[in-house]
């Protein structure tokens, strides 16, 4: 039996919706990136740090900018770029704008 049609039309709203709530809920997108990876996604974050080269960072995909928070503790002058469109929401980031203000950290959408 084909899985094509009118019965597999409703996926991709699904999948819309699911990645729209993750990535406009700060304390979701924690959850999925924890549990997943066993309590280690931060720990393999930090181990980028001593691999970068140079003292400018772009980031893209930043997510909730937990990183970017990271690069500019340790000096790195720092822009994230979380991108376009409704699966990547500014409100991800909002929180760590904030803190990251005073530090030259740009976050663009």
């Amino acid at each position: 039996m084909s899985h094509s049609g009118r019965g597999s039309a409703w996926r991709p709203r699904i999948i819309l919706w699911t990645f729209d709530l993750l990535y406009r809920n700060t304390a979701l997108y924690w959850l999925a990136s924890t549990i997943p990876f066993a309590g280690r996604w931060r720990a393999w974050q930090w181990l980028a740090l001593p691999r970068l080269r140079g003292d400018t960072v772009l980031e893209l995909g930043c997510g909730p900018g937990w990183l970017l928070a990271d690069m500019v503790a340790a000096g790195y002058q720092c822009q994230g770029y979380f991108g376009p469109g409704r699966l990547h929401s500014s409100l991800m980031v909002c929180p760590f704008r904030e803190s990251l203000a005073g530090s030259g950290c740009v976050t663009c959408s």
